[in-house]
């Protein structure tokens, strides 16, 4: 898996490319756990060119999400899940835990409004 992080005010995006299963979740945790740990708590997982998501990769999302709710008053929210990514969510009824976005900027400007 390819990761690419890019940073937009106070946002930060981790843009995953590829699959997102047991023997490349932890590069994404290591990433979302270095924002995490700099306190940075509005954080953007472009899902877009994620072909694959495992439970693995799940599991970190869910990690993550939970440390910036509970510890930082933060959030992750999730960008572009194509239908087959979107269908794992949604059969593990993750789906109502994330908030999901069409678009890298309607992500951005959603933290903009809260």
């Amino acid at each position: 898996m390819e990761i690419t992080v890019k940073e937009s005010g106070d946002v930060q995006t981790l843009i995953l490319k590829g699959r997102f299963d047991v023997m490349t979740a932890n590069s994404a945790e290591k990433e979302l756990n270095a924002f995490l740990e700099e306190g940075k708590s509005k954080i953007i997982v472009d899902l877009m060119d994620v072909n694959y998501i495992s439970s693995a990769g799940i599991r970190v999302l869910l990690a993550a999400v939970k440390v910036a709710r509970e510890e930082l008053a933060g959030d992750i929210r999730l960008v572009g899940c194509r239908p087959h990514v979107q269908k794992v969510f949604d059969m593990a009824g993750f789906s109502q835990i994330f908030k999901f976005f069409g678009s890298l900027d309607e992500a951005v400007e959603s933290y903009q409004q809260s």
